[in-house]
């Protein structure tokens, strides 16, 4: 049977957003298995001994029960150069445990630190967090991204970003990508030039 995860960023000793991860959770056992989720993950924290001090992810892993959870110290990824990977059919809609064709996809691409995965055309994710690109004036993130991350949601909600059609040859208005996931908040994600995109090939 499939796993999933849930990723809850915990610094010093708070978890974040626990209603957004709770949210995605019940909608992906739902999807998925058919029957009402009985994990609550506040519950489940409650009864943690939480780490009181630095950033750690707080890896959930479950189906329809919670199958495991550990505290892994965090650190943000160091990338310096991007590559765009055209990748038609990566469907990705759950968080599934599984995460072999994103890992296929960086090992083939190994000349960079991180990609940009292109999809029928429009751009989507990285391998492992959603985009937002600056473009001078405003913060944008695709329209179609291949997984709706809950800190991607957030942000729409706040009305910090703004939804976008971000195709390959838009990419060249934007002056900066930024990179967020649930460990990774609009303040510190990793941002980078454009100019550091390797369009070779495109």
């Amino acid at each position: 049977m499939c796993q999933l995860f849930e990723s809850i960023k915990i610094k010093d000793g708070r978890a974040f957003h626990v209603d957004l991860h709770q949210n995605r959770m019940d909608r992906s056992v739902k999807g998925i298995f058919k029957t009402t989720n009985s994990i609550n993950i506040a519950s489940v924290l409650s009864h943690e001994d939480l780490p009181r001090t630095g950033l750690f992810k707080c890896r959930i892993v479950y189906d329809e029960v919670l199958r495991s959870i550990e505290f892994i110290p965090y650190k943000q990824k160091n990338i310096q150069s991007l590559g765009i990977v055209k990748a038609d059919d990566l469907e990705y809609d759950f968080k599934f445990v599984d995460r072999k064709k994103f890992h296929d996809l960086t090992v083939e691409n190994s000349g960079v630190d991180e990609i940009i995965i292109l999809k029928n055309g429009s751009i989507s994710d990285s391998s492992y967090s959603n985009l937002v690109f600056w473009n001078g004036a405003a913060w944008h993130t695709p329209d179609k991204p291949l997984f709706k991350g809950i800190q991607r949601e957030f942000l729409i909600s706040r009305n910090i970003i703004k939804e976008a059609r971000i195709c390959l040859p838009d990419l060249r208005k934007y002056k900066k990508v930024g990179f967020i996931n649930a460990m990774m908040d609009f303040e510190d994600m990793p941002v980078v030039e454009m100019a550091k995109v390797d369009f070779k090939g495109f």
